[in-house]
């Protein structure tokens, strides 16, 4: 779906819903992006912690 989106859509705020009402649908994609990046870095710090103390 995100493929296909276009600019103005991005900058739409029809598919906004609470707690984010105004906001524009891009900053959701944003959102949505760091939080996946943030999770995937925190889940290889556990990993590196648990083969640190394993070894």
């Amino acid at each position: 779906m995100l493929e296909q989106a276009t600019s103005e859509s991005l900058r739409s705020t029809e598919h906004t819903r609470w707690p984010l009402e105004g906001r524009p649908f891009g900053d959701i994609v944003a959102w949505v992006n760091l939080e996946l990046m943030k999770n995937a870095a925190e889940i290889g710090y556990a990993r590196f912690l648990y083969a640190a103390r394993t070894s």
